[in-house]
């Protein structure tokens, strides 16, 4: 007998993301139990599976890397921090412009106005 498929005004399942997760789920169980695969058998061949990926993917240890790269990596980390240095002076300059232009404005709009009372 097929379990009823949970929906948003059931409950704890009403996160859509958990609501669709359990309604994948489901779906992959039947699908297995149709094709004559146990949900055991499944699980095992992603065990495998999960298994053979992780020793293909062994990544080099930081203290293993070879010192040529350590150094292009220092160096690309420094050039790019006097970059991003450089953008924000710029920045600032232009800030600092553009509030002196208004201040003169202002002084220009005060100087008016006591002229004129």
């Amino acid at each position: 007998m097929n379990a009823p498929v949970p929906h948003a005004r059931d409950g704890p399942l009403s996160q859509p993301s958990l609501q669709t997760t359990v309604c994948k789920q489901m779906f992959v169980n039947r699908e297995y139990r149709r094709r004559g695969r146990s949900v055991e058998a499944v699980d095992t061949e992603l065990d495998k599976l999960i298994s053979r990926r992780a020793s293909q993917d062994r990544r080099q240890d930081p203290d293993e890397r070879e010192e040529g790269y350590i150094e292009s990596v220092r160096v690309y980390h420094a050039r790019k921090r006097k970059e991003i240095a450089a953008l924000w002076f710029a920045h600032f300059c232009r800030m600092a412009a553009n509030h002196a232009r208004i201040a003169q404005d202002y002084e220009r709009r005060a100087e008016a106005l006591c002229k004129e009372g």
